[in-house]
């Protein structure tokens, strides 16, 4: 409920939502040899989320809708005493997804709007291996979609006034690359030589593709996959009256 403000006095929603956020899963965990476990797990879930405040604010010509997310998911975890594994795939759908569209309000302001239909789906997959008690190698990766079924892109006509309106099916959503991977390893060279002191170093890779700055999958307006790569070392210490003292 807003009762106006500076900028837009008439500006006086009052919407009220009942949301129901169910969610239903089965989980079936086996005991292996060697100590090793496994879960195998599927889940369903909904959930609802109402617009923020600026969706109002910007909203003089219309009134925006809340968001619902149909959430399915089916994975399989493996645990054993020096690895471990898994792998998630998920198909997420939207349901009137909140965007920005490049469309303004009445002021001149851009506001988001909902799309109809929307999606992401993929396959996550993470592994970890500790050949020796000072070394840790891990590793993680996700293969994605995502989509806007239908979407309405609008540009300012800076020569006859007003706007442009492009239309595109099964658009890639903002700033959601289709690919990520990580891997990395821990290493502590002195494990078990000292008590009261640790030493880690840690070097980690990190690779994600193209990125697209809106909602038209035009190369032009993108973000060109990138490589990170990273080194880090920790030393920390122990002592009487300092609980630790740490420097990295």
């Amino acid at each position: 409920q807003i009762n106006g403000f500076r900028k837009n006095p008439e500006l006086r929603p009052d919407v009220h939502y009942n949301f129901i956020n169910p969610k239903i899963g089965l989980t079936y965990l086996a005991s292996h040899q060697n100590h090793a476990e496994s879960k195998a797990y599927v889940s369903l879930a909904i959930a609802n989320k109402e617009p923020n405040r600026d969706d109002f604010e910007a909203s003089n010509q219309h009134l925006p809708r809340p968001e619902t997310l149909y959430d399915g998911e089916l994975g399989y975890q493996y645990h054993a005493l020096k690895w471990e594994m898994g792998v998630n795939l998920y198909y997420m759908a939207y349901h009137d997804q909140l965007i920005l569209t490049g469309q303004i309000n009445d002021v001149g302001s851009y506001t988001r709007f909902n799309v109809p239909e929307s999606y992401r789906t993929g396959l996550e997959w993470t592994a970890s291996y500790k050949p020796i008690p000072a070394v840790t190698l891990h590793a993680n990766a996700t293969l994605s979609r995502n989509k806007i079924k239908d979407f309405s892109e609008y540009i300012d006509d800076y020569d006859k006034g007003g706007q442009i309106v492009n239309h595109y099916a099964k658009t890639d959503i903002a700033f959601s690359p289709g690919f990520i991977s990580y891997g990395g390893a821990d290493l502590e060279p002195f494990y078990g030589k000292w008590t009261r002191q640790q030493f880690f170093i840690h070097v980690a890779g990190k690779y994600v593709s193209r990125q697209f700055l809106d909602n038209t999958a035009n190369k032009n307006r993108s973000i060109q996959p990138f490589a990170v790569a990273d080194l880090r070392f920790n030393y920390t210490l122990k002592m009487k009256r300092i609980k630790e003292l740490g420097v990295s």
